[in-house]
């Protein structure tokens, strides 16, 4: 086996801050382990266990694999994963726009009659 080590190149929308808030919601995840803004994971294929790391750089996810001969289904599979091939655009442009909130109160919610871009709400 030979360690393999390729790039990914990700769309100008995507946010690897993101997707990690998404992958470590919960501390009783077994599909995958995040460490130091690395996420490691271990898929079974063609009989064998391939262990792949993922981590973000430049523009791009770097991905290092346990066996190069697994590389291309690697990159396919993080290719879906992380949703790269999605076209990201169409649901940020209409969000950077601005929306007027109301000095209402509904539930356990109170509008803050703040002007709030989609965009800076985070989790």
């Amino acid at each position: 086996m030979t360690q393999h080590t390729f790039k990914i190149k990700t769309p100008a929308e995507f946010s690897y801050e993101f997707s990690l808030g998404f992958l470590t919601r919960s501390a009783k995840e077994v599909m995958h382990v995040v460490n130091d803004r690395t996420v490691k994971k271990l898929l079974k294929i063609d009989g064998e266990l391939v262990l792949f790391s993922v981590f973000e750089g430049n523009g791009h996810l770097h991905v290092e694999v346990s066996n190069k001969d697994h590389s291309e289904k690697i990159e396919s599979y993080v290719k879906e994963w992380f949703d790269l091939d999605a076209d990201l655009s169409k649901f940020y442009t209409p969000s950077q726009r601005k929306i007027p909130f109301s000095n209402r109160s509904s539930g356990n919610f109170t509008d803050t009659g703040s002007w709030v871009s989609p965009t800076s709400l985070s989790h």
